[in-house]
């Protein structure tokens, strides 16, 4: 493998521990974004020296987000992976992830808890719980949007906002 496939691999996975997922499913999904052909379970093990527990579980967990997929070989019972490689497509199934894992539960949060009281402290907490409702709606929508737009259209208008 190219040191400059290795360094991608190993930056992606760095991202990845920033964004809170797991180094390893990050990696796992460098590898196979970086990789032209599917690879099998052992070759994800042996490349980046990982127990068949950790690709298992990983593996399934980019199956579930949609960035990846499952292939069989022509006489070969081994399962193997290959990548989503629209880095377009990519980022919106993240997004749509992380929308779905952290903006919802916040929203739903937010709208379930009752205050009781009318009192400056009682009042000041249902402000923020309002606020912090209102910034996951609107973020939720304005993913809604990235997710569910055409990248033309998208990047166009975000380039005029930001001019």
């Amino acid at each position: 493998m190219l040191d400059a496939k290795r360094e991608f691999i190993s930056e992606w996975g760095n991202l990845g521990a920033a964004w809170n997922i797991s180094r390893a499913m990050a990696e796992i999904h460098g590898l196979l974004l970086v990789t032209d052909t599917p690879v099998s379970t052992d070759d994800i093990m042996d490349l980046l020296k990982v127990s068949r527990g950790t690709v298992n579980a990983n593996v399934r967990e980019l199956m579930d987000w949609g960035l990846i997929s499952k292939r069989r070989m022509p006489g070969d019972r081994r399962e193997y992976f290959i990548a989503e490689k629209d880095i377009w497509k990519v980022a919106t199934l993240v997004i749509a992830q992380r929308r779905r894992k952290e903006l919802d539960p916040l929203v739903k949060l937010a709208s379930d808890l009752k205050v009781d009281g009318k009192d400056k402290e009682s009042k000041a907490f249902t402000d923020l719980l309002n606020q912090i409702k209102s910034f996951a709606e609107y973020s939720g929508k304005l993913a809604e949007i990235a997710v569910k737009s055409d990248r033309s259209w998208y990047f166009t208008l975000l380039c005029k906002i930001f001019k």
